[in-house]
């Protein structure tokens, strides 16, 4: 226990403003009036996640900021904007309904290369297997759904889209389980540089 209590499960990812966040969560509730029996993500968990990490240590807390500092390298402010709505891991089998993530995607990709690849050499962290899909989870689903339903659910709003925003930087969340669901905080927030400056190894 004494170990457990010097760790804290976190993640990496963007900060979405609350007019995105309202924008979202009208469509939720149209979601919702579709008949889709679902569980909502809360406004305050809507978070662009760029990389899950687990427990990790407290005592890493400093290398893993330098890591992300590291990785903001060449990164310069960028909008972007939530589109349309998707599922995982397919239509027949429906778990997670979500909205893709459209406009500077390419700063948003890069940013993520360069979080794996800070993270696999300054703290070993393993890579990602899977191709990096930018996203915005809007609701879990945890029994059968007619896939009939979701094909009419993703044409009825496949011309949706939030108001643009812009991402300056990365922020370090802990995230923390409880019987009413989970509860972000943030730890650390890392500014992109204004210039592309290359960062000494």
């Amino acid at each position: 226990m004494k170990g457990e209590a010097r760790q804290i499960r976190s993640f990496i990812a963007v900060e979405i403003p609350d007019t995105v966040k309202n924008s979202l969560e009208n469509l939720q509730k149209k979601i919702s009036a579709s008949g889709i029996k679902a569980s909502f993500s809360k406004l305050e968990t809507l978070h662009l996640t760029l990389k899950f990490l687990g427990n990790i240590r407290v005592e890493d807390l400093g290398s893993l900021e330098k890591s992300m500092e590291k990785a903001v390298t060449g990164i310069l402010p960028h909008r972007l904007f939530a589109v349309g709505i998707g599922v995982f891991p397919s239509v027949k089998h429906t778990r997670i309904i979500w909205s893709g993530i459209r406009g500077e995607t390419h700063c948003l990709e890069a940013l993520a290369a360069g979080l794996e690849s800070a993270l696999f050499r300054k703290m070993g962290m393993e890579k990602e297997k899977k191709t990096f899909r930018p996203h915005l989870t809007l609701a879990r689903i945890n029994h059968k759904i007619s896939p009939d339903l979701i094909l009419s659910i993703i044409k009825t709003f496949e011309n949706f889209h939030t108001p643009d925003f812009s991402v300056s930087g990365i922020s370090l969340f802990q995230s923390k389980l409880s019987s009413a669901g989970a509860v972000h905080k943030q730890i650390f927030f890392i500014p992109f540089p204004l210039n592309r400056v290359q960062a000494p190894d």
